[in-house]
């Protein structure tokens, strides 16, 4: 059961950051790394999962998550298809590849801390 609510808050929290993007982007702020780092957020909804293999998955995951809101809500003018997009990764700033990293990695990070901590026995 705990697996499932730690897939289904990493899910969640990938939604809610995407979206979160749009909004941020209408305000005028540029906030990609949002889906990643909500994935990890959201994984801690399964608090005292201790699988090795989700932190692992969430990491390149929330990476992916943050290069597709780059393409949703900042695609090339020349061409908007997600295909084009993948095809020019390299012509994107280096501050978007910084924010994938770093997306990704508090994807992989926030589970894999909590994992590590040991189980409440109190009580």
């Amino acid at each position: 059961m705990k697996a499932i609510l730690t897939v289904f808050g990493a899910i969640l929290g990938g939604v809610l950051g995407f979206v979160t993007v749009g909004w941020l982007a209408r305000q005028g702020l540029y906030s990609v790394l949002l889906p990643g780092a909500f994935m990890g957020i959201g994984a801690l909804i399964g608090k005292g999962y201790r699988g090795a293999i989700i932190p692992f998955l969430l990491g390149p995951l929330g990476i992916v998550a943050v290069y597709l809101a780059e393409w949703h809500y900042f695609p090339f003018i020349k061409d908007d298809s997600l295909a084009y997009f993948s095809q020019n990764l390299s012509s994107l700033k280096p501050i978007t590849h910084m924010l994938a990293l770093f997306g990704g990695l508090i994807a992989f990070w926030v589970p894999f801390v909590n994992q590590a901590k040991p189980p409440n026995r109190n009580g």
